[in-house]
């Protein structure tokens, strides 16, 4: 069961982080990272929680597979 009131404390910073860790694994160039997080700070919070959430609930179905 996915839980729709997840809660992030700091959206972009937990954005950005995801950013860091996935970008090596898909061999992502840094200037290619950088633009992801400049997008992340010009993107509300409402819809960065959303995005965290949307890719949660992506990495619980496919960890079920």
């Amino acid at each position: 069961m996915i839980n729709d009131k997840v809660k992030f404390e700091k959206a972009h910073d937990v954005a950005n982080k995801f950013v860091d860790i996935i970008a090596p694994t898909f061999g992502i160039p840094t200037g290619t990272k950088l633009i992801f997080k400049a997008r992340l700070k010009l993107t509300s919070e409402k819809e960065v929680r959303q995005c965290l959430i949307d890719v949660l609930k992506f990495l619980a179905i496919e960890y079920k597979k």
